[in-house]
């Protein structure tokens, strides 16, 4: 296996990841990258899909798995500028990453020791496309009076909100085409680690449904360079 990419591109592909575990199994093919992880808590999952075209660079044998230390890889792609070009590649036994001037020979992790879970396929009643801004503006308003949050729908409004013991707060996204009441709660950490680590450029849908997780389909880049994918998160159970 040998990947060459731009350095703020492969940045934003594993720092999203590195939110979920600390490490992963990549799993490359023709078509190219697809990464699937839930944390150790089996609170959250990650699927993300990253074409052969959004790498400058692409040599895949078949199909090939490796398992990497996250932190490792983020050290590298931290050490030097935003332009730079980042190559990966297997080479006995190890993943030698150069950035910049910069060559790291890193132990590979033996993919066995690794799971790659089976991601399921629910269906809730509700979706609407929302902006990444709007979701850090709730949830940024919502940490100081709770460490969860209620994702709601109020036709055709999408609604966060967050109840303290004396407190209480409502960010309301208008006119986003829900058509069913649905209410479920999600802790905050979880939902903000997801938010804060994914690009600026994003497009977000959010699937809910009543006490189910919660499911953002994302997308960033353009055409067939586009990085597809889903974060899913289990609600918080209220207790009677």
């Amino acid at each position: 296996m040998q990947i060459k990419t731009d350095r703020a591109k492969f940045a934003a592909i594993v720092k999203p990841i590195s939110r979920v575990v600390d490490e992963a199994l990549l799993n490359f093919d023709d078509d190219g990258m697809v990464v699937r992880v839930v944390d150790p808590a089996h609170v959250c999952m990650l699927t993300m899909n990253v074409p052969k075209a959004h790498f400058s660079g692409y040599t895949v044998l078949g199909r090939e798995y490796i398992a990497v230390d996250l932190g490792k890889l983020q050290e590298l792609v931290g050490v030097t500028a935003e332009n730079a070009t980042v190559s990966l590649e297997t080479k006995d036994g190890q993943l030698v990453g150069s950035v910049g001037g910069t060559t790291r020979r890193m132990k590979l992790i033996p993919p066995e020791s690794l799971n790659e879970p089976k991601i399921p396929s629910i269906n809730v009643p509700e979706k609407a496309s929302i902006s990444l801004e709007d979701v850090k503006i709730a949830l940024k308003a919502s940490r100081s009076i709770s460490d969860c949050v209620y994702v709601r729908t109020d036709p055709p409004d999408l609604v966060f909100e967050a109840t303290g013991d004396a407190d209480s707060v409502i960010h309301r996204i208008p006119e986003v085409g829900t058509k069913e009441k649905v209410k479920s709660l999600f802790p905050i950490d979880y939902l903000s680690n997801f938010i804060d680590a994914v690009p600026s450029d994003i497009e977000m849908t959010i699937h809910l449904g009543q006490d189910y997780p919660l499911s953002i389909e994302f997308l960033w880049g353009e055409g067939a360079k586009a990085v597809t994918g889903h974060f899913m998160l289990a609600p918080r159970i209220e207790n009677d």
